[in-house]
């Protein structure tokens, strides 16, 4: 008897299995066209790249942190203007206009001149030989290697900024370049045990050696030989998101200290602001300093307003107090 309700447990289960087969095959099967109809349009985007007149890099993508819904960053190299006595960038924004592309405008005042514009409903921005945000772009790419938890943690740090309405320099705020390196010096410094290495402080012979406009601008790009670096930190990513908060909210200061990638550490101020213009030699007001990795002495955050820094503080204060306490909507701004 006992033989017999075995055989059928055993065959009850196996009419299970198969059920279960069958709707997973069903599942995938109405997948399929959807999946391949992506695949077919993103095909399609990426042929229309290619085939676009001008050789250019898509600056996000190179550091592997743009979503589907990110903005679109290029530059250009080789661009041969039709008429010399033209401004290359008002030269460049009328071949994107006559290639269809929308809400073209240039702002060529800017310290990098830049061109807006949108094509196939992606915001991007482009600009003229920019070697050196390419290469800052494959930094940051080689640290997102380097760890899981990077890709995760930036994601949700670049939310709350976002949402909190302290995610944009053109505003006085914070660029996302300038939040990128808070987060890699956070992990490199801040982090104990470190998370990310310090690819720029490696010895000679694993670097890729390189100069741009004069600066040394070597790093050791192979971030994936890293993966195992972090191992002794086994902090999860929601803490480190917790703690990220905690350190600028709290404990960093604003008005003393510097986030210096180069170097991978937070320490004292080392560098003085320059003039504000070539006629008001009074310093530039730094309410936050945060070096960039390359350019000796620039501060990427140069242009956030000291009230303005004020409210970066109160953002990451607030969405420590509310993670502390298991209060997600209000830390994300919901």
């Amino acid at each position: 008897m006992r033989l017999d309700e075995a055989r059928l447990e055993e065959q009850r289960q196996l009419k299970e299995k198969q059920k279960t087969e069958e709707q997973s095959k069903k599942r995938e099967k109405r997948r399929k066209p959807k999946i391949d109809a992506l695949s077919e349009n993103l095909s399609a985007i990426q042929v229309s790249q290619r085939s676009r007149p001008s050789n250019n890099k898509n600056i996000k993508a190179l550091s592997g942190l743009c979503r589907m819904e990110s903005d679109a960053d290029f530059t250009v190299y080789n661009f041969v203007q039709p008429f010399l006595e033209g401004n290359p960038i008002d030269e460049l924004a009328k071949a994107l206009r006559w290639a269809g592309c929308q809400s073209v405008t240039t702002i060529a005042t800017a310290r990098v001149p830049i061109i807006k514009f949108v094509a196939w409903g992606v915001q991007c921005d482009m600009s003229i030989d920019q070697p050196m945000a390419v290469h800052n772009s494959r930094l940051i790419g080689a640290y997102r290697k380097a760890d899981k938890r990077f890709l995760k943690l930036w994601f949700a740090v670049r939310y709350i900024a976002r949402n909190h309405g302290i995610l944009s320099g053109s505003a006085g705020y914070l660029s996302s370049y300038a939040l990128v390196m808070m987060l890699i010096v956070f992990l490199q410094d801040v982090a104990n045990p470190p998370i990310l290495p310090r690819l720029q402080q490696q010895d000679r012979s694993r670097m890729e050696e390189c100069k741009i406009d004069g600066y040394d601008c070597s790093f050791d790009n192979k971030g994936y030989l890293y993966r195992t670096f972090g191992d002794t930190n086994i902090t999860s990513t929601s803490q480190l998101l917790i703690d990220f908060c905690q350190f600028y909210g709290y404990i960093f200061n604003y008005a003393t200290q510097e986030v210096n990638p180069c170097l991978g550490v937070i320490k004292d101020r080392t560098y003085d602001p320059p003039p504000r213009s070539e006629w008001d030699p009074r310093p530039r007001d730094w309410s936050i300093c945060i070096l960039d990795p390359f350019v000796v002495g620039w501060n990427v955050a140069g242009n956030c307003r000291s009230n303005n820094a004020a409210e970066i503080q109160q953002c990451f204060r607030t969405a420590f107090d509310a993670l502390s306490v298991k209060d997600i909507k209000k830390a994300f701004k919901q």
